[in-house]
């Protein structure tokens, strides 16, 4: 398998694993920094998107996951990605 695929995976395992465990630690009322993150960019928007933020006060435990997991899988990955290139830039 090529490096990229195996890092594509653990990329993903941990994402879910921190963004488990930070959506834990989020509460109904209070969101994790990732739903801030996407209601921040609907209210920068126009239309339905901007009233779809407003109207949003609660926030299940389910949503705040699933919003937690793909942003630390997408970090991890981009981060894993420039270390290994780097790294085999140099091998």
């Amino acid at each position: 398998m090529p490096c990229e695929i195996i890092l594509l995976i653990a990329s993903a395992i941990i994402g879910v694993a921190v963004g488990y465990i930070h959506a834990k630690l989020g509460k109904e009322y209070n969101p994790v920094w990732p739903i801030k993150l996407y209601l921040s960019l609907f209210r920068q928007s126009i239309g339905f998107f901007r009233k779809y933020a407003d109207k949003r006060h609660s926030f299940q435990f389910r949503e705040q996951f699933m919003a937690a997991a793909f942003v630390w899988f997408f970090i991890i990955f981009i981060i894993s990605l420039m270390v290994f290139t780097a790294i085999r830039g140099y091998l």
